[in-house]
């Protein structure tokens, strides 16, 4: 296994042991990297993310307990037993921490190569989301021993420190090995980070996410309300006050939780295409749930 790949090997029983990196998400979606076909677990339930050179399982959609006590987040180690939902445990096998991160460095932009797959689009310079995109400049992903690229049909490479990836005219980059401790450093002209600092401004019926160096990421309707409604609050609320303000005509329970549900994994997969982290709106599992801002993030109320 090369030295810049990061990795843990979890399993809930019964079920066989997963592989998960930084950025694969832990739920019932059947995207995720480890699916829990259970209904007791959410859509997207956990996130996998490597901080300080440390892989660590951040709680979304769900909650999650260590030891009896909840938690937002939990550093990786082997043998750790993570509670998920009532009687379902994630145990953790294997952990491995590389002591390097693979970048992708060229004018003006350094991608950080993490999870499964990305994809490099133009949109006012160079732009990466995390999955892959029919028709982007370039697809990246990983086989098992490293990572791959493919610009447009050309044949894929074998990516190395040291390896150049033409980008005809955004020019040449180079593949950087660098400390795992100095990748989680936030780049301003960063495309492929989810953890780049955020300001949120927000106007009720939409809201602009600005990051450094790349344009906003412009939400309306719904989407934009819950999370305006959620920054306006500032600290954990029960979902169906949330939801009550957003459908105040709907008064059926059971539509009303399918619609939020509906609402979250949506959102989510918007956050995760604009490389903004998928845990920004987070639920506690006990119905209550929060904008979760970073210390380098700014709300700002402006409805």
């Amino acid at each position: 296994m090369p030295d810049h790949e990061s990795y843990a090997v979890l399993q809930v029983a019964p079920g066989h042991p997963t592989q998960v990196r930084a950025g694969d998400l832990i739920g019932r979606l059947r995207s995720a990297a480890l699916r829990i076909d259970d209904p007791r677990v959410s859509e997207a339930h956990a996130y996998v993310s490597l901080r300080d050179g440390c892989l660590k399982l951040l709680a979304l959609r769900g909650g999650m307990a260590v030891d009896g006590t909840l938690v937002r987040e939990v550093s990786l180690r082997a043998e750790l037993r993570v509670a998920l939902a009532h009687e379902v445990f994630l145990e953790v096998q294997e952990v491995r921490h590389a002591p390097t991160q693979l970048e992708l460095v060229g004018p003006g932009v350094r991608v950080r190569l993490t999870g499964r797959a990305l994809s490099l689009v133009a949109d006012r310079g160079l732009k990466a989301v995390g999955r892959i995109t029919p028709g982007a400049l370039a697809q990246l992903w990983t086989d098992g021993e490293g990572w791959v690229c493919r610009v447009g049909e050309a044949a894929p490479q074998q990516l190395q420190p040291g390896s150049v990836v033409d980008l005809c005219a955004l020019g040449r980059f180079e593949v950087v090995a660098v400390p795992a401790q100095q990748a989680q450093v936030p780049q301003t002209a960063s495309g492929g980070r989810l953890d780049q600092p955020l300001r949120i401004e927000g106007y009720y019926d939409t809201v602009h996410l600005h990051r450094p160096g790349l344009p906003p990421l412009v939400l309306s309707g719904t989407s934009a309300r819950l999370i305006h409604e959620l920054g306006a609050i500032g600290q954990p609320v029960g979902w169906r006050h949330v939801a009550g303000t957003l459908w105040p005509d709907d008064t059926d329970h059971a539509r009303m939780r399918k619609r939020w549900d509906v609402l979250l994994v949506r959102l989510r997969k918007r956050l995760v295409g604009a490389s903004i982290r998928p845990s920004l709106v987070q639920a506690d599992g006990s119905g209550q749930v929060r904008l979760l801002l970073e210390s380098q993030d700014a709300f700002e109320d402006r409805g």
